[in-house]
């Protein structure tokens, strides 16, 4: 069984988004196993092929994750989603995950004085905290997380479902369709004890979402440039090897669709 494997989804036009993430993985020397669920196939990946799927709050991750990709022969798997893109080589990815089987970068303390914003997703901070603590969470400061990268070890993926799930579940009951988010960060906060080591803030050299703009329209390149965190408003110095590009998707598109046409 091999260490860790990459993996991630996109159909559409989504598909030529994963080939300019699959292009990025291999141009700066990544070595490792990267599996692809796409409608087409997607060069320098193992491609499985699948058909149109339900999208709703971003719960196909982790039915796709539970019902295929655990089955594979890796203890680690590594999620990246598919408007994301390498501008240098990554080491030591398993480090975030020698204290705990689950890894996502925790953000922001929500319980901290300098918010700027009340809300996350569909409903305010506040309840998100409520219904964090209502489930159990009693750690002392409560983050949220973005879906957009996240380490599983093979042996914890069930468990993880599990609690996502019911996180899920606890929100249509008091009437907030979550995104994955939520239950990521409730899975996350069950499954660690000390959260300082995954904050995001310590990791801005490995990866950062770029939800400014700084990279708006632009295929993301390796440079210095200013991480703003989404709830207080702080900006830290970032040169993050992995952006998440979510203000790039039609450039990382426009990119796959050109690695198509070379390639044909």
């Amino acid at each position: 069984m091999e260490d860790l494997c990459f993996w991630s989804i996109g159909d559409g036009p989504y598909a030529a988004m994963l080939q300019a993430l699959v292009n990025s993985f291999h141009q700066v020397g990544m070595e490792n196993d990267f599996h692809v669920l796409s409608d087409r196939p997607i060069k320098g990946a193992k491609t499985h092929l699948i058909q149109t799927f339900d999208k709703t709050r971003f719960q196909y991750k982790m039915d796709f994750l539970m019902n295929q990709i655990r089955h594979l022969p890796y203890r680690y798997f590594v999620y990246m989603d598919a408007d994301s893109y390498f501008t240098r080589k990554v080491f030591n990815l398993l480090d975030l995950v020698s204290d705990t089987p689950m890894h996502i970068f925790l953000e922001t303390n929500l319980l901290s004085p300098q918010l700027k914003r009340n809300w996350w997703g569909p409903c305010s901070v506040a309840e998100y905290v409520r219904l964090m603590r209502d489930k159990g969470i009693t750690h002392e400061k409560i983050y949220n997380v973005n879906g957009g990268f996240f380490i599983l070890e093979k042996e914890v993926i069930p468990t993880v479902y599990s609690l996502m799930h019911d996180f899920w579940d606890y929100g249509l009951q008091n009437k907030y369709a979550f995104s994955d988010e939520p239950p990521l960060a409730y899975a996350m906060h069950k499954l660690t004890k000390e959260t300082e080591k995954h904050l995001l803030v310590n990791h801005l050299q490995t990866w950062a979402v770029d939800w400014r703009g700084v990279f708006s329209n632009l295929v993301p390149f390796s440079t210095w440039w200013n991480s703003i965190d989404f709830f207080t408003l702080e900006s830290t110095p970032a040169c993050p090897a992995i952006i998440h590009a979510i203000q790039s998707k039609k450039a990382l598109q426009s990119l796959g669709e050109s690695l198509w046409k070379n390639k044909d």
